[in-house]
Parts: C-alpha cells; structure tokens; sequence
C-alpha cells in the first residue's frame, strides 16, 4: 500500500505494531496472534530495540524480517497496554531517539 501511495505522490508514514507479531513474510498476524506471541514489556522492549537498532524484527518462526517504520503503535486493547507504552517509550529515551511528530 506504501509503495502504491509513494508512486501516486502521496506523503506516506508507515506503522510498526509493537504488539503484534509478524510472519516471516513481513506481514502482521491481527487475529489469534495471543496464541503464538507474549505481548510483554519486555518482549516489547525486545522488538522496538531491534527496530531501532537494526532495522529488523523476529518474526513469529525467529526469521529476521527487515521493518520500515516511521511510527510505533501499541494497541490499547492489548491486554497491558498501560505498561506497553511505557515500556516502548523507554527504548526511546534509552537509545537517545527523539519522540516526535512524522515528517510528511
């Protein structure tokens, strides 16, 4: 979708879901990801770390899958989200990367 509105001349501001696994396709598992994934802090904390440090993230089978992101989300349905967000925002501050709005 990013690439089709890039293509259109469209500004586009792409989503990391922190609390969400991935197949090794890169593509976000949405529904029954409970069953196969922890969404902990630190698991979380795991992820955004990785992201920021690398450029990629585990998937759910352990392949490196390389993530673009301009923005991280942390659903607030997610059992914890009150200690997720917390816990994601501290990678930040530890890693010295401003929090800030995307560019577009």
């Amino acid at each position: 979708m990013s690439d089709a509105a890039t293509k259109a001349g469209l500004p586009v501001v792409t989503e990391f879901f922190a609390d969400r696994p991935l197949r090794s396709d890169g593509s976000v598992v949405m529904f029954g990801w409970a069953d196969v994934f922890s969404a902990t802090p630190e698991t979380l904390s795991e992820r955004v770390r990785d992201l920021l440090t690398t450029g990629q993230v585990k998937a759910i089978d352990g392949t490196p899958v390389t993530v673009r992101a301009d923005t991280v989300c942390v659903h607030s349905d997610t059992p914890g989200a009150e200690l997720l967000g917390p816990a994601v925002r501290a990678v930040f501050d530890e890693l010295s990367v401003p929090v800030q709005a995307p560019a577009t």
